[in-house]
């Protein structure tokens, strides 16, 4: 395991955003100090931590519910965070323990969230990526629905053409992020 501040290698985890810039995993350790930092200010139920690290993180990070809670519960056990039920919510506050923590890991949490800084993103481009991000998960959507009773014939020819499509679509998009006009220009008028 690296011993740093950056993130490790690897698929990403999370709600398919990844968890860093790229995709990235998050290092060991990281996910419970940005839990316990995102309580330094006030108490907050398990949703509420999830938008707040999404929102900091610019949409870049997405951490899921299935990465967030066993960490909480971890942090309960060890003493960091305090849970009070209010209403039917889980609330979570931070500890002395806790909030020693995150002292004591000030540089790594600041390391961490300096990976998102970057200008705002105008409002027309923030709408045309949520767009954008609809359209990819509709599109893995069609594709898995439409294979999943070929894959279970076992028929490999529809699977192949699906790939072969898919090989041609993902070619055709790096042409369009390498601005390559002409390559554009004959997909647009396709």
């Amino acid at each position: 395991m690296k011993n740093s501040d950056s993130f490790s290698g690897g698929p990403p985890i999370g709600r398919g955003k990844g968890c860093g810039p790229r995709g990235e995993r998050l290092e060991r350790g990281v996910l419970r100090l940005l839990l316990l930092d995102s309580l330094r200010e006030e108490p907050k139920h398990g949703y509420e931590i999830m938008k707040a690290l999404e929102t900091r993180a610019r949409g870049q990070y997405s951490p899921s519910a299935g990465t967030i809670y066993p960490t909480l519960q971890l942090l309960e056990d060890e003493g960091a965070v305090r849970v009070n039920t209010e209403g039917d919510r889980r609330v979570f506050r931070l500890t002395e323990v806790g909030l020693a923590e995150v002292e004591l890991n000030r540089e790594k949490i600041a390391a961490f969230w300096g990976r998102f800084e970057a200008p705002p993103v105008p409002e027309p481009a923030r709408r045309e990526v949520g767009f954008l991000s609809d359209e990819l998960e509709a599109f893995s959507r069609t594709i898995w629905g439409g294979l999943r009773e070929e894959i279970e014939r076992g028929d490999r020819e529809a699977v192949r053409r699906i790939r072969l499509v898919l090989q041609r679509c993902h070619e055709e998009i790096r042409d369009a992020l390498a601005h390559d006009d002409t390559a554009f220009e004959a997909l647009v008028r396709d």
